[in-house]
């Protein structure tokens, strides 16, 4: 009995004591090459996060580093902001002030809750106009990592 009390008691520990879960989903690029770039990621959230408590931005360059992705000076032009929709869903909006004369982007993005905090990398290649289908749905990088919880 005494084995078991300290193995429940190391589970207990090791297992975080909410459930504050977020997630990033697949990005969806609006946008082609020369253009303002639009993209929508989904953000899902459990039921007890507002929107007013997510932040999300451009990851720091000690991430890029990190990371081993190289932080292009366009980068910074990038917007995020996070939508609520009329399903209760949330997404990232990701915006440039500039039209992207680069076919492709690499970036890290940094998604903080009360909670915790999130890096995602994202991966895409914009089309010319000509050649650019609305909504199409872009492959991204598999690089999600939690960084732990916050102090609430």
């Amino acid at each position: 009995m005494r084995k078991f009390s300290k193995t429940l008691a190391v589970v207990g520990l090791l297992t975080p004591m909410s459930a504050g879960a977020l997630g990033i989903g697949e990005i969806k690029l609006r946008s082609a090459l020369n253009q303002n770039l639009s993209a929508e990621v989904p953000l899902i959230v459990s039921g007890d996060e507002s929107v007013s408590e997510i932040r999300v931005n451009l990851a720091s360059p000690d991430a890029f580093h990190r990371a081993g992705i190289d932080l292009a000076h366009f980068l910074h032009g990038l917007s995020f902001e996070v939508v609520p929709k009329p399903d209760g869903q949330f997404t990232i909006n990701i915006s440039s002030r500039d039209a992207i004369r680069e076919p492709f982007l690499n970036f890290l993005v940094e998604v903080s809750w009360p909670k915790g905090r999130m890096q995602r990398e994202f991966t895409l290649l914009l089309d010319p106009p000509t050649t650019f289908k609305k909504g199409v749905a872009v492959r991204t990088a598999r690089a999600a990592t939690t960084l732990g919880a916050q102090p609430a």
